[in-house]
C-alpha cells in the first residue's frame, strides 16, 4: 500500500497555536476554554469556534479545506466532505442531491437514515431485496429492476453491518448504463483503503459515505462523504445539501479526531491486524459448537460474526457480557464483533477463553430458533414514505398493529435496519418477528415504550 496520509496536521497546529496564545475569548463556546472538570478540562482548550485561523466546515477555504483534499486522496475521491453528525448526514445529503420527488431503488437492508432522506426529499421508493443466500444486493437483481422500470438513483449498503460486500463495480456499470446515480452507504468500510487484504472502497459509485468512528481511531459522530472521481456531481452542490442538515456549529474536537486518526503507520497497522485476525478466526472456528458466518464472497475479515449451535445471538451476547465482554450487536443467529488494530492480544485471549467456557458449560436455556428478517419479504405499500412519516399517527401494541400502515421505520438497533418500512402494511410475520426479538433482548428503534406508530385511519 502506498497511500499518502495527512502529515502536516494543519488543523491541529492552528488550534494549538490559538490555544497556546492565551487569547481572550469573547466568542463561543461559553466555557472559554476553561471547564472545572478533570475529565473535560484538557479538551476544553481545543474546543473552539470558526475563527480566521480555524476555518469553517460548512464553507471551508483554509485548514479544513486542506484536510478534505488529503482525505480525497486517501479515498480516491474527486472531493471529500468531513461530517460531524455521522454518516446519517451523508446518506440524507446524497439522496437530497438528486432533487425532489424522484424515483429511487433502495436496498431493503439500508440504514434508517436512508428512509429519512427519502422522506425529506419526497422520493418514491421501490425496495430492492438482498439475495437470500449471499445476504447482499447482486448485480443481477439491480439489472432486473432497472430493466423493468426507470429510476433516478440506486442506493445500496456495502459493506453490511455483518461485513458482507456487494460487487459495487459491476453494479456501478449497470446503474450508469441505465443513466442513474449510484449511492453507497459504506459506513462500516472506512478502513478498506488501508490493507490489500480488505475489500475495495466503492470508488466507482457516484458518492459514498464512511463512518470514521466505526473502525478507525476517531471520535463518535465523525464521518466522510466522498464524491466519485468520474461523475458530474458538483462538490459545491453536495456541500450545499450537507450544510442544510449538518450543524452550523461543528465540533472542532471531532474534526481534530478525524485529522489525527489518519496516521503515517495506518497501512502497516491494518496489514498486521489482518494477519492476526486471520489467526483469531481460525481459533474461534476450532471451538466445537461455534462457527463464523458471512465468511464467503467479498467480506471484511476483521468483522467477526459468531454463531453458536446451542443458543441464539442474544443469549450468547448476554453470556459474553457476564465475562465483561461486550459485542457490537446480536441477532437471532449470531453476535457481531468489530475488531481494529487497537485491540490487544489480551483482548483476544479473553474472548477465546470466554467462548470456550461458555460452550463447554453448554449454558443454553432454550432451543435455538432461527428467524429470517422480514426485511427480506416484501409487504404492500399503501402510501409514500414521506406521507407515512409526516402524517398523523397513533401508537398501538405490536399485536394490534397487524394490518395497519407503519408510520415509521421500525427494527432492531443496532443495526438500524428497518423490518417495517414507513407506508407499508404490517404483516403477521413482521409483527411476530419483532415480538420475538424483543423477548430475546433486542431494542427497537421507531417505537415508544414498546408501542408501534401506525397511520391514523381516515
Amino acid at each position: 500500500m502506498n497511500l499518502k496520509m495527512p502529515s502536516n496536521n494543519k488543523l491541529a497546529a492552528a488550534i494549538r497555536e490559538y490555544s497556546d496564545s492565551n487569547a481572550v475569548r469573547f466568542h463561543m463556546p461559553g466555557h472559554k476554554g476553561r471547564i472545572k472538570n478533570d475529565l473535560l478540562s484538557s479538551a476544553a482548550r481545543f474546543d473552539v469556534t470558526e475563527l480566521a485561523m480555524t476555518d469553517d466546515l460548512n464553507e471551508p477555504c483554509g485548514v479544513i479545506a486542506f484536510l478534505e483534499t488529503e482525505l480525497a486522496g486517501i479515498y480516491s475521491a474527486k472531493h471529500s466532505i468531513m461530517l460531524v453528525n455521522g454518516s446519517t448526514t451523508g446518506n440524507i445529503a446524497m439522496l437530497a442531491s438528486i432533487g425532489q420527488s424522484k424515483r429511487i431503488l433502495l436496498a431493503r437492508d439500508c440504514h434508517k437514515s436512508a428512509l429519512a432522506g427519502a422522506a425529506l426529499a419526497g422520493h418514491e421508493v421501490i425496495s430492492l431485496f438482498p439475495d437470500p443466500e449471499l445476504s447482499v444486493i447482486t448485480p443481477e437483481s439491480v439489472e432486473a429492476a432497472l430493466s423493468e422500470s426507470s429510476f433516478d438513483a440506486v442506493f445500496i449498503t456495502s459493506p453490511t453491518y455483518y461485513g458482507q460486500c456487494c460487487d459495487v463495480d459491476a453494479i456501478a456499470d449497470i446503474v450508469h448504463a441505465h443513466g442513474c446515480k449510484l449511492f453507497v452507504d459504506s459506513a462500516h468500510g472506512a478502513h478498506f483503503p488501508f490493507s490489500e487484504q480488505l475489500p475495495c472502497s466503492p470508488v466507482r459509485s457516484d458518492a459514498w459515505v464512511v463512518s470514521c468512528h466505526k473502525t478507525l481511531p476517531s471520535f463518535t459522530q465523525t464521518a466522510i462523504l466522498n464524491i466519485g472521481a468520474s461523475n458530474d456531481i458538483d462538490p459545491k452542490e453536495m456541500q450545499k445539501y450537507v450544510s442544510l442538515i449538518q450543524s452550523s456549529s461543528p465540533s472542532y474536537i471531532l474534526m481534530l479526531s478525524v485529522e489525527n486518526c489518519f496516521s503515517e503507520n495506518m497501512c502497516s497497522d491494518w496489514e498486521h491486524h489482518c494477519i492476526r485476525i486471520t489467526e483469531l478466526r481460525k481459533r474461534i472456528a476450532a471451538i466445537p459448537g461455534l462457527k463464523l458466518i458471512h465468511s464467503s464472497g467479498s467480506y471484511d475479515l476483521t468483522r467477526l460474526c459468531i454463531s453458536s449451535s446451542c443458543t441464539d445471538g442474544y443469549s450468547l451476547a448476554a453470556r459474553l457480557a457476564a465475562h465483561n465482554i461486550y459485542v457490537e450487536m446480536a441477532d437471532s443467529e449470531c453476535v457481531v464483533l468489530i475488531t481494529t488494530p487497537n485491540d490487544t492480544e489480551q483482548d483476544y485471549e479473553t474472548l477465546i477463553s470466554a467462548l470456550s467456557l461458555i460452550i463447554k458449560m453448554n449454558e443454553a436455556d432454550q432451543q435455538k430458533q432461527m428467524y429470517s428478517s422480514p426485511a427480506y419479504y416484501p409487504s404492500e405499500s399503501a402510501i409514500s414514505i414521506r406521507d407515512a412519516i409526516l402524517g398523523q399517527s397513533e401508537y398501538v401494541s405490536l399485536e394490534l398493529s397487524v394490518g395497519r400502515i407503519a408510520a415509521a421505520g421500525v427494527g432492531a438497533y443496532p443495526p438500524g435496519i428497518a423490518a417495517l418500512f414507513p407506508g407499508e402494511y404490517i404483516t403477521e410475520e413482521a409483527a411476530a418477528y419483532l415480538c420475538d426479538i424483543v423477548q430475546r433482548g433486542a431494542k427497537l428503534f421507531g417505537t415508544d415504550n414498546g408501542l408501534i406508530p401506525v397511520c391514523v385511519r381516515k
